[in-house]
């Protein structure tokens, strides 16, 4: 896996998907959009897959660890 390869390698990635395993598996930190917006920028270690989902479907307000 070319990606995988990449950040073994600690090459910086931007990865986009909804994929929440990939997501999980590939990334340090987590920014979730919302209708164009910012709604949480957080630390794959203070987060799991529903707080993700609550922070994409609206459920969840607020910004998230922006500062961080």
């Amino acid at each position: 896996n070319i990606i995988r390869t990449l950040k073994d390698n600690g090459e910086p990635l931007i990865l986009i998907s909804h994929n929440m395993r990939q997501v999980f598996d590939l990334c340090d930190r987590i920014v979730v959009f919302r209708r164009g917006r910012i709604v949480a920028n957080l630390r794959k270690e203070n987060t799991d897959g529903q707080d993700i989902v609550s922070y994409s479907t609206g459920a969840k307000t607020g910004e998230a660890e922006l500062a961080a």
